[in-house]
């Protein structure tokens, strides 16, 4: 087993590549092990709490629980942009505008340069606490039925894919045809099919993970409840 130390500016994180850990306490997967990520970097934000995160071509957003959404630069951890808009849990960024959701039964559409609202989706008997945006739709968790829906967001039609439950939902990300969530209460990422099925599962570096995006290159960024943020690749 090689341990490789990759020190930023901010953090020094040691790796262990190829390994897994033992057994654990799965609730999807009661046989499955945990496989470990590889880091790129580690860095800092002033912005802690919890809130997903989404990629907007450019730099992270970030969904503030207080009710403030912010956009932060991707190697520096600068704020660059600040709007007080809703207290939300969920973000996503598709075709130029910016989606947020709070677990309430709708999901709200602004625009990413003022912050104006732009309208509201009525997702009726579900609440969504997550949100991923795919090629032309979005992925919405609903915290009330514990399950993954699709939105598209043009005719407003919603799909059932999938129940999760056992879970601490921190974020969501599509990630090559493929879904993947943290589980924050144990710092684990799970990879899931459209129907559910376990792919695989990842440890966090990070503790209490509570977003997760993709940029353009497909590298993934975890940010923590701290305000940390981890670039990393999955195996």
């Amino acid at each position: 087993m090689t341990s490789i130390l990759v020190v930023s500016a901010l953090a020094a994180v040691s790796i262990f590549n190829g390994c897994r850990d033992v057994v654990f306490n799965n609730p999807l997967d009661p046989n499955a092990s945990r496989a470990n990520l590889t880091i790129q970097r580690v860095f800092a934000t002033l912005l802690s709490g919890p809130g997903d995160i989404c990629f907007d071509g450019e730099k992270i957003w970030k969904a503030g629980a207080e009710g403030r959404t912010s956009a932060f630069d991707m190697e520096s951890g600068t704020a660059i942009r600040s709007f007080h808009l809703i207290p939300a849990t969920g973000i996503a960024f598709l075709e130029r505008r910016l989606y947020l959701c709070g677990e309430e039964n709708q999901v709200l559409v602004y625009d990413p340069l003022s912050g104006s609202l732009i309208t509201r989706i009525s997702t009726s008997e579900v609440y969504p606490r997550l949100l991923a945006a795919r090629e032309t739709d979005l992925l919405l968790f609903d915290s009330r039925s514990e399950s993954v829906f699709s939105l598209n967001p043009e005719t407003r039609e919603l799909q059932r894919l999938f129940q999760l439950s056992g879970l601490a939902t921190g974020g969501m990300e599509f990630v090559e045809g493929s879904v993947l969530i943290s589980d924050s209460a144990s710092d684990t990422l799970y990879r899931l099919t459209y129907d559910g099925a376990v792919i695989d599962v990842y440890r966090s570096p990070l503790g209490g993970t509570a977003g997760i995006c993709k940029d353009d290159r497909g590298y993934i960024y975890l940010m923590g409840l701290d305000g940390q943020v981890a670039k990393v690749t999955l195996p």
